[in-house]
């Protein structure tokens, strides 16, 4: 059973046959109304998530994705997460939890070569949609268990790990993107907790295993350091899998 749809328009038939294994193709002019369950909309360029339910009768259900221009400005803009991860050309990172997959693409951007895991069917999807539209060569999405890659022994220069994080107390939603995000979350099962991640992540990191929070979350594990911005923070943990002298180097840079 294929796990979603996607609608698309006509136009998009040239470049859509990179999904047609993977998910039931409809045709559509529109984007489809009265949705009951997510899925997939493909424009003349792009994939983009859409959400059912809730909705008034006859509502063209709204569209979340990521758009080139986004990331490329993110490459410009992320002075933290590359200090935190440390990329060089070449470093092999894995994102075990790549969501929209923008921040392995900003890694990438700096030289990285990047190993995406996202075991959502249809976000999977997106990354490679997005990796498509900015021929990301040295970006690889697979669809699986990011832990139960790591935990059958591969091993990384870096593990970058992003998880959902904890609920607060706001009457703020959050961004459109995040909220989509949540809803598959919630139905792909229960995370981990992230200490169980860091359990498996250290021994497979040469160099470093990086997680990101937002700035005054609780860090469970006390991190080796720490690089903060001005909402979030990355805990920054030594790898065990190789100790490498130009990662010690590093180390007293960033602190």
């Amino acid at each position: 059973m294929k796990p979603g749809r996607i609608y698309h328009h006509p136009d998009a038939r040239s470049w859509l046959s990179l999904w047609a294994a993977d998910f039931e193709l409809i045709e559509s002019a529109e984007p489809p109304v009265h949705l009951l369950a997510p899925a997939l909309w493909a424009c003349a360029d792009h994939l983009e998530l859409l959400l059912g339910g809730g909705r008034a009768a006859g509502a063209r259900a709204a569209g979340a994705w990521v758009k080139a221009t986004e990331v490329r400005r993110r490459a410009q803009q992320a002075p933290e997460l590359l200090r935190a991860c440390a990329v060089a050309p070449g470093t092999r990172v894995l994102d075990a939890m790549a969501g929209w997959g923008l921040d392995g693409l900003v890694l990438a951007a700096a030289g990285a070569c990047v190993t995406m895991i996202e075991r959502e069917p249809m976000m999977q999807a997106l990354q490679r949609d997005l990796i498509r539209r900015l021929d990301a060569r040295s970006v690889v999405s697979r669809l699986g268990d990011g832990f139960c890659y790591l935990d059958a022994g591969r091993a990384f220069d870096v593990i970058y790990l992003d998880p959902m994080f904890p609920e607060r107390k706001k009457r703020a939603l959050p961004g459109k993107r995040m909220q989509f995000l949540t809803v598959l979350a919630s139905q792909a099962g229960v995370d981990r907790p992230i200490a169980d991640w860091l359990a498996v992540a250290i021994p497979a990191a040469r160099h470093r295993v990086v997680v990101k929070r937002r700035l005054h979350d609780d860090a469970g594990l006390a991190p080796d350091w720490q690089i903060r911005g001005r909402s979030i923070r990355y805990d920054v943990y030594r790898g065990r899998a190789l100790s490498a002298p130009e990662e010690r180097r590093i180390e007293s840079q960033d602190r």
